[in-house]
């Protein structure tokens, strides 16, 4: 009888979600997520109205004891966006791909609402 090794492909629903919030033109918002269990470990990207967007400083970290020998894990990702204008309101979401698969899983959608008025200058 021979050793085997079995590759599992899996990616399991999101722990944490990013939260909606409200910000004032040209403010920062930050949204955070953390990926389930994945293996191989995810990849991760942010959609913008549906759309991937690469707008902001995106950062991902993985976390947490590294099972099968690192061949599986979890993720922290955040989206910060800084001197938000009113294009950057709308609904996101992290999504992650399992790189094996190609099974994708979605996080709950977080709505960025953006307030004040951008045209109004406080120096006069």
């Amino acid at each position: 009888m021979s050793d085997a090794n079995c590759n599992v492909a899996d990616t399991r629903e999101f722990q944490t979600s990013p939260a909606s919030q409200s910000v004032f033109f040209n403010d920062t918002v930050r949204l955070d997520c953390v990926t389930g269990y994945s293996a191989p470990p995810a990849v991760i990207h942010w959609l913008h109205d549906d759309n991937k967007t690469t707008a902001g400083h995106q950062t991902v970290a993985e976390f947490g004891s590294r099972r099968d020998g690192g061949a599986s894990g979890q993720l922290s990702a955040s989206l910060t966006l800084e001197t938000v204008t009113l294009e950057d309101r709308g609904l996101y979401e992290c999504v992650a791909v399992n790189p094996m698969s190609a099974e994708v899983v979605h996080s709950l959608r977080a709505y960025v609402n953006v307030t004040g008025n951008p045209y109004h200058d406080l120096s006069l």
